[in-house]
């Protein structure tokens, strides 16, 4: 809604009260306040679009998966195969969707870091550099996960800027604004 000095702001659902329907009218839609999340497709989005709580719901994750590794005795590879094919790909998939910080992406790999890395027999204080270069330069080649969310931004545009969708007018949005 735009208000009379120009600014636009949400409207609250006291304020705008309606129901939501599929183009069919056979499904009804949860309508949310703009400040609540909810998971969908494995994300936690709101209406507004701030990260706040994905980033908490992805920080629940990966404490959830070092508490459950740490009490396993696993083989060094086992541990690795943990670290590379579970939470990795947890952190990972929801980054096209995400506008985290790299800040909030060291956050979020610190603690699978510190807990896996000891129990791949690599050194935990390992330099970030080695732990994410690439096996070419005798790194470990593990995601930088504020690299992997720029690529993954980059690559979705590229795959909708010549197609008319939603998304496609959504990148284009987001360029305007910056």
């Amino acid at each position: 809604v735009t208000r009379a000095n120009g600014k636009w702001t949400y409207k609250r659902e006291r304020e705008h009260p309606f129901d939501l329907f599929l183009h069919n009218g056979s499904f009804k839609i949860d309508r949310l306040e703009v400040y609540q999340a909810k998971k969908s497709l494995g994300i936690m989005a709101r209406p507004d679009g701030k990260m706040n709580d994905a980033l908490k719901h992805l920080q629940a994750a990966t404490h959830q998966w070092c508490d459950g590794i740490r009490t396993k005795r696993l083989h060094p590879g086992e541990a690795w195969y943990s670290l590379t094919v579970t939470i990795l790909r947890t952190l990972e998939y929801p980054l096209v969707a995400t506008t985290f910080s790299q800040e909030q992406c060291k956050d979020l790999m610190k603690p699978v870091l510190q807990t896996a890395l000891p129990l791949c027999k690599i050194q935990r204080r390992l330099p970030r550099a080695l732990v994410h270069g690439s096996y070419r330069t005798r790194g470990l080649n593990l995601p930088n996960l504020y690299c992997v969310q720029l690529i993954q931004h980059l690559q979705s545009m590229l795959r909708h800027m010549h197609r008319d969708t939603p998304s496609r007018d959504m990148h284009e949005e987001n360029m305007d604004l910056v």
